[in-house]
């Protein structure tokens, strides 16, 4: 999955490089041995990066209802990653804003693999829930969206460790990925933003 984002935009051995580069990080190292849900993750994250640019440049409902697929089995695979969607929503409202041009072709095309996902998400979790708890799948989704259970939930700090900061998150992120990989990243984010020619 890497490696086919990679080569939409670089040549082969551009392409080859930065897989070899993230195969290479601790992140890949450390957490693939470990059958994590994150390795899994980064290839999904990467496939809706890549599947996201197709759907941009053939704008057809089949392509975006494409991205709305991979987004969903994204999210599916680790549930923060639902946020790509509204992030890539942003980014399209920032490229909307800096060219003073909406395209409502595109933006009927993020809301079709909105719906996609949405559909997919709750069909999926639907019958697993039926699965594992036969007859009580709709009550058990009814109560995940009581506001009671909602607040308990949050206030719970599931998946928090005591005294850790968001200021933790960098010296994670050095950790997982390591220094030239972050670095790289930065520098793609500067010359990404500068380039003119984004579709």
């Amino acid at each position: 999955a890497v490696w086919w984002f990679l080569r939409r935009r670089f040549d082969p051995t551009l392409a080859l490089l930065g897989t070899l580069l993230f195969v290479g990080t601790r992140y890949f190292v450390r957490y693939g041995a470990h059958a994590m849900a994150d390795v899994p993750s980064a290839g999904w994250t990467a496939l809706a990066l890549g599947f996201h640019a197709r759907a941009r440049e053939r704008d057809t409902a089949r392509a975006w209802a494409g991205f709305g697929a991979v987004l969903a089995a994204a999210a599916l695979t680790k549930f923060p990653l639902v946020l790509l969607g509204p992030l890539m929503a942003g980014a399209e409202a920032f490229e909307a804003g800096r060219k003073r041009r909406f395209d409502a072709r595109r933006w009927a095309g993020m809301t079709l693999a909105g719906v996609v996902v949405l559909v997919l998400f709750a069909a999926v979790n639907l019958v697993l829930l039926q699965i594992a708890i036969p007859g009580r799948a709709w009550s058990v989704c009814a109560a995940g969206f009581d506001p009671r259970f909602v607040s308990q939930t949050l206030s719970t700090g599931a998946g928090f460790v005591e005294g850790e900061s968001f200021r933790d998150w960098g010296e994670m992120a050095v950790v997982m990925m390591s220094v030239p990989t972050l670095a790289l990243a930065g520098f793609g984010v500067a010359v990404a933003l500068r380039r003119r020619d984004v579709g």
